[in-house]
């Protein structure tokens, strides 16, 4: 992610759109990024101009202070039109807003995106308001890593926040993880970083991290929506889908 330029933002004019905004203009440098913020209408409910006065109050809210923005309203299916906003705007990363109420909605939309995404995409609670990135968990399953910016991308948060990172492993198994030659690769990209390897034992994998999470007071969790192992195959998205759930940080979803 360091070199973002577009970063698209889904909004409804709600607080959780909201605050996906704000957590976007508190990672990023404001002056270096431009927002596509986009709003996607299955039905033409309300006319472009009341959208578009939506919008107005919106921006006096939520936008005041961010220089690089621009609007765009697209009418159809919320994932597809999506896509496509990501791929006209050529967005290297999406921000979405996570709704207390109806949260299986936008979680819904956002595991349609991570199919066909080739960029990250981070999901944040529109109650978390605690912008801060001083404690980083990392779920890796310690296999050799094909894809270097997966690690690249990691890397650059922590060190922009001098962050300190948990690499972490849940072992459902007995029998202890084979780590093979993904520890190198992990220190040679983690060498300038304060990190800590932490190992799990529990069968019931989204149990143990909530519960890390919640334990080590952890300002982000980063997941991987695609083995990058080797042998590289689609992830069912079963477990980002259940931690996104009920998550109460933030989450970056690495493609």
């Amino acid at each position: 992610m360091k070199n973002l330029k577009s970063i698209l933002i889904p909004i409804d004019f709600t607080d959780s759109s909201k605050n996906a905004v704000k957590y976007a203009s508190y990672i990023f440098d404001k002056e270096s990024i431009n927002l596509v913020i986009v709003h996607v209408t299955e039905k033409t409910v309300f006319s472009q101009a009341e959208i578009e006065n939506k919008f107005n109050t919106f921006r006096e809210e939520t936008l005041t202070g961010l220089p690089h923005y621009e609007f765009h309203i697209y009418i159809g299916n919320p994932a597809d039109e999506l896509l496509r906003s990501a791929d006209e705007h050529r967005s290297s990363l999406v921000i979405m807003g996570l709704k207390s109420e109806n949260r299986k909605e936008s979680i819904s939309i956002a595991s349609k995106l991570m199919k066909d995404l080739d960029c990250p995409i981070i999901a944040v609670p529109d109650f978390y308001t605690d912008y801060r990135l001083k404690r980083i968990a990392y779920g890796n399953d310690f296999k050799e890593i094909r894809v270097s910016q997966v690690l690249k991308d990691v890397m650059q948060l922590a060190l922009k926040f001098s962050s300190k990172l948990y690499v972490f492993h849940v072992n459902r198994e007995k029998a202890p993880v084979l780590v093979d030659n993904s520890e190198n690769i992990l220190e040679y990209y983690l060498e300038n970083i304060d990190h800590e390897y932490v190992a799990i034992n529990d069968k019931d994998m989204e149990n143990a991290i909530n519960n890390y999470v919640v334990e080590q007071k952890i300002d982000l969790l980063i997941t991987l929506s695609r083995d990058h192992g080797r042998n590289k195959s689609n992830s069912e998205g079963k477990l980002i889908y259940q931690l996104a759930e009920n998550t109460k940080i933030p989450m970056l979803i690495l493609c």
